[in-house]
């Protein structure tokens, strides 16, 4: 789990027992559910996420983004990345909306870093609640811009919404 992330978290007390789990994730027969709040809400209830990440360099300091496949299609004003693409995939059902916000519940096919907060803030340009790296796809650690119903109902003033935490909970393994 990343640092922020709450909820489960898988841990093997004997090597034998750590290799087993690495396998059985590797196979991808450990499944995963998140819920997530969303800062918007998806265009559609459910979907999935078939865009490959990858890591790029902004201002210094590497983060990984969305990195579609354009050598199948017809664009042709696209640059060829550099380094690992990582073909990640993300299912996702919107369980509740209230103002701009959503509940969603988020199942990654993939498990790679940061996935679901790359999809959910790049790919869907809903990001998490609290998640200021992936809330805008060309800046980093810039505050997220929080809805204002959103923090009219947590009553957090706009110049405090950096403080907020990433909502993103892992919920079932």
């Amino acid at each position: 789990l990343d640092k922020c992330t709450t909820g489960i978290l898988l841990c093997a007390k004997t090597k034998e027992t750590h290799n087993l789990l690495t396998n059985l994730f590797r196979q991808r027969k450990i499944h995963k559910r998140y819920w997530a709040i969303l800062n918007g809400t998806p265009d559609i209830d459910q979907g999935i996420i078939d865009i490959p990440i990858g890591n790029i360099v902004i201002k210094g300091r590497h983060r990984l983004t969305l990195r579609p496949d354009y050598s199948s299609s017809k664009v042709t004003n696209k640059r060829k990345h550099n380094g690992d693409i990582l073909p990640a995939v993300t299912e996702y059902s919107v369980l509740k909306r209230k103002g701009n916000s959503s509940l969603v519940e988020v199942r990654p096919s993939t498990g790679f870093k940061h996935q679901i907060r790359v999809h959910m803030g790049l790919g869907l340009s809903t990001p998490i609640l609290g998640d200021h790296k992936y809330s805008r796809i060309s800046e980093l650690d810039k505050p997220q811009k929080v809805h204002g119903d959103i923090l009219q109902r947590l009553e957090v003033r706009k110049t405090l919404s950096r403080n907020l935490p990433l909502c993103l909970h892992a919920k079932q393994i």
